[in-house]
């Protein structure tokens, strides 16, 4: 990827604060193998199974944002 590349130490794939759906999970996987750095996703992400998901896919980091006040009680697998 350009950002990589360019040299960029964290990749950040956004949908938008408030976006009705998150970053698509198939992007998410596209771009982890093709980067090496560590990869952050946000926006849209609204419940405990898209936050899964997305770390399946490759995300290192998730953004949740308002989604916070959706899923205040998840605790994911993938946590610490």
């Amino acid at each position: 990827m350009a950002g990589e590349m360019l040299g960029l130490q964290m990749i950040y794939l956004e949908a938008g604060s408030g976006a009705t759906n998150p970053v698509p999970v198939n992007l998410v996987t596209a771009v982890r193998q093709n980067i090496s750095i560590p990869l952050a996703v946000g926006g849209g992400i609204k419940n405990a199974d898209q936050v899964e998901a997305i770390f399946d896919a490759g995300a290192n980091l998730i953004i949740l944002g308002n989604g916070c006040e959706k899923i205040r009680s998840y605790s994911p697998k993938h946590a610490g």
